[in-house]
């Protein structure tokens, strides 16, 4: 019989998988010989995967993106202050650190991250126009959706 989670062979009349840990009961574990629930056996693990690789390149780009927010800090060569004041900073970093710590599952509330980034986008488009702070949000906006529908599937 296979894992309904992760589709990994177990034990017959396991009640737990052995690899994801998820329980079983309930929702009994499908035997490979339905030919129904076998191709469900083949999309599963895929699709996991492809979201999980998503969410890792998104989440690379968040943490990228907190450093160079910080790098804004940074006094310029000719005039020794910061090239943006810090307020807008710092709000960013609450933003996309809220977005990071949801996809690392810190926490799991899913209307911060999502209401701060959609937030940071909307300001962006319709005031500030910076293309990449869009890009940025918008992915964050994708990123807590797309765990959203992972962890409640």
């Amino acid at each position: 019989m296979y894992c309904k989670h992760c589709g990994k062979k177990i034990p017959e009349g396991s009640k737990f998988c052995r690899f994801c840990g998820k329980s079983l009961v309930g929702k009994a574990a499908f035997d490979s010989h339905n030919e129904e629930n076998s191709t469900e056996l083949e999309y599963s693990p895929n699709t996991k995967t492809k979201k999980s690789i998503t969410l890792n390149i998104i989440e690379v780009f968040l943490w990228v993106s907190v450093f160079i927010f910080l790098l804004n800090l940074i006094p310029g060569e000719e005039t020794q202050e910061p090239s943006l004041s810090l307020y807008p900073i710092l709000l960013n970093e609450v933003a996309v650190f809220s977005a990071i710590g949801y996809l690392r599952q810190w926490y799991n509330n899913f209307a911060i991250p999502l209401v701060l980034c959609a937030l940071f986008v909307f300001i962006n488009v319709f005031m500030v126009f910076s293309i990449l702070d869009i890009i940025l949000f918008s992915s964050a906006v994708y990123g807590v959706i797309l765990k959203y529908k992972t962890i409640n599937t």
